[in-house]
């Protein structure tokens, strides 16, 4: 009987909450905009994408573009796709000047900022955040996983305050 009553409310439960999310578009995980409309090219400078295939160009062709693209992008710190993240986060973050300090947890950037009205929340999730949190000069950004990664990233660059980058990218 126990089970038969389980199903009954189960069923009840579905229709009733998916008949009130459509009709009221209320907000609920995963059904938010996928896309920004914003193209995500600017994410690495022209310098370092790879080469463009034109149409109708043999293997043989492309594999010696890529390889030689693979060798035109390793530089002598070895950035790899962390690195890149990281360096696009900050400049979306304000820059270098913005970012007091980040500490990484498992699935967030916990930052302490100078001014939080210079964060990009649109530019953060076309990197790949799933939400962002400011709280006065606090800030928390969603990353998922690789939070973590990316704060000892971040940390790195911040190190370097003095060397004159900001962080930030100038837009073509």
């Amino acid at each position: 009987l126990l089970l038969v009553v389980g199903v009954v409310y189960g069923v009840l439960y579905y229709f009733i909450f998916s008949f009130f999310i459509t009709r009221f578009d209320l907000g609920t995980p995963g059904r938010g905009e996928k896309s920004t409309g914003l193209s995500t090219d600017w994410i690495l400078p022209e310098s370092q994408r790879g080469p463009k295939v034109p149409k109708g160009a043999t293997t043989a062709t492309t594999a010696t573009s890529a390889t030689s693209a693979t060798s035109a992008m390793e530089s002598p710190a070895k950035e790899d796709r962390d690195d890149v993240l990281a360096r696009e986060v900050l400049a979306a973050l304000g820059g270098k000047a913005n970012v007091q300090s980040v500490e990484g947890c498992i699935t967030r950037l916990r930052l302490f900022v100078n001014d939080p009205a210079q964060i990009d929340d649109v530019r953060l999730k076309s990197l790949g955040a799933s939400g962002v949190i400011k709280r006065g000069k606090i800030a928390q950004v969603v990353m998922g996983t690789q939070s973590d990664r990316i704060a000892s990233r971040m940390n790195r660059l911040l190190k370097d305050r003095s060397s004159g980058d900001t962080g930030e990218q100038v837009e073509e």
